[in-house]
């Protein structure tokens, strides 16, 4: 079989669809990913294909925008930098490359060539998201943006407006390319992209288990929720300078505010005044070290790039940007976290870390040197918090979510023609 998958987004939204690339390698099909070539390494290891689309500069513009951490601001340059761009060259190359009953197409909410490629030409597709704050419900709701003050008390007839004038107000006026293109194509404008559209009758996979985000009854029929999609345990050595560094002293606080985020001079800041407040060991994760206050304090190191797994065993707690994938991953060792999001698809996701007792939740506006202190110091002496932290992690030791994926992906062409109508 063939499979074409769409990756967009900031690493953290591209490294799931690289584990599922991966595996599906693995079982010996076909695997191209477009994206952009700034993820060029990350691609080839997995095996799979990369189909480039714009330019390692383009990202990197992207990348260095101060409002792409905006809590309003933030989303709309996502889509408008990260997924409209590849809209039209993802499409074509569906287009030109699809073989009906062996082609599968697959990607996240900005996949937006791939959705349009469904409808128009009928080549199945599997919608792969990550939060659950990519699937709207008028029930037990996600974090939404603060300008939209709705709330879990809020009842479900109001959230349901509420969602049709955000989508008439802001999100379908963001999406106007998208209906330009789907009229060059003579589809029928649509809206309420946020909604319904971004969900393939297909499949819709929601990666995370049900008790992360539990199934709500105005979700897609079609959606299958396999848990977290981790890579396998990462067993390699760590470089020789942080081996020399852990074993030097007690077990440090891990600070990443977030692999491509190069606006965090006030997260790290802070981080160092607690570490020196509470005579904490600290390392420090970025590649933009001229965000790092100097001189570090004493026990306080900087390293560009640690392998993350075997990090968290090692590491006495954790505090990062609120991703999905990070949250996931600190879960899996047991180590508690801290999240301190911006963009509310991060707020969502630090809202349910605290709600299951495996860490808590500071809001950017609230990052302080007494309050992340208080917070490190009740985790880090809670023996509630370490066990509660051992029994998310003993849940999610038999969970294959990629493998449980592409399982499904792999029935896609057999079942959307069993699903076809007779002639």
């Amino acid at each position: 079989m063939q499979f074409i998958l769409v990756a967009v987004g900031s690493i953290g939204d591209v490294f799931p669809l690289l584990e599922i690339s991966r595996e599906l390698v693995r079982r010996g099909h076909s695997v191209r990913l477009i994206a952009n070539p700034w993820y060029e390494k990350h691609v080839e290891k997995s095996g799979a294909e990369l189909i480039p689309v714009g330019t390692r500069d383009d990202q990197e513009r992207m990348l260095a925008l101060r409002d792409l951490w905006h809590p309003r601001k933030g989303w709309p340059l996502w889509l408008k930098l990260g997924a409209l761009p590849l809209m039209r060259q993802s499409y074509e190359f569906i287009r030109e490359h699809n073989l009906p009953g062996e082609t599968v197409v697959g990607g996240s909410w900005g996949a937006l060539g791939a959705i349009i490629a469904r409808e128009k030409l009928g080549v199945p597709l599997a919608t792969l998201h990550l939060e659950p704050d990519k699937f709207r419900t008028a029930y037990q709701s996600s974090v939404m943006p603060a300008h939209m003050m709705l709330y879990q008390s809020t009842p479900p007839w109001l959230k349901r407006i509420q969602y049709r004038i955000a989508d008439w107000l802001v999100i379908d006026r963001v999406f106007r390319p998208v209906n330009e293109f789907r009229r060059e194509l003579g589809l029928p404008s649509t809206r309420g992209f946020l909604g319904d559209w971004i969900h393939s009758p297909d499949l819709t996979v929601g990666l995370f288990p049900e008790w992360w985000g539990s199934r709500q009854p105005d979700w897609p029929e079609a959606m299958f929720q396999p848990g977290f999609p981790l890579a396998p345990d990462d067993t390699t050595s760590l470089p020789d300078d942080v081996e020399a560094f852990l074993t030097a002293g007690d077990a440090p606080v891990v600070f990443s505010p977030g692999g491509v985020n190069r606006q965090a001079r006030h997260f790290f800041k802070v981080a160092a005044e607690s570490c020196q407040r509470l005579s904490l060991r600290g390392i420090f994760l970025t590649a933009y070290p001229d965000q790092l206050p100097t001189p570090l304090p004493e026990g306080v190191r900087n390293f560009e790039f640690v392998p993350f797994g075997p990090l968290l065993k090692r590491g006495a707690a954790v505090v990062h940007h609120g991703g999905i994938g990070t949250t996931a991953m600190c879960l899996r060792a047991a180590v508690p976290q801290i999240a301190v999001p911006n963009l509310h698809i991060n707020r969502d996701t630090a809202t349910r870390l605290a709600g299951c007792r495996a860490g808590e939740m500071i809001t950017p506006g609230g990052l302080c040197e007494r309050t992340l202190s208080e917070s490190l110091s009740r985790l880090l002496d809670s023996s509630e918090v370490r066990d509660r932290c051992r029994q998310v992690a003993e849940s999610m030791q038999d969970m294959d979510a990629v493998s449980d994926t592409c399982d499904r992906m792999e029935q896609l062409p057999r079942s959307v023609v069993d699903k076809a109508p007779s002639p």
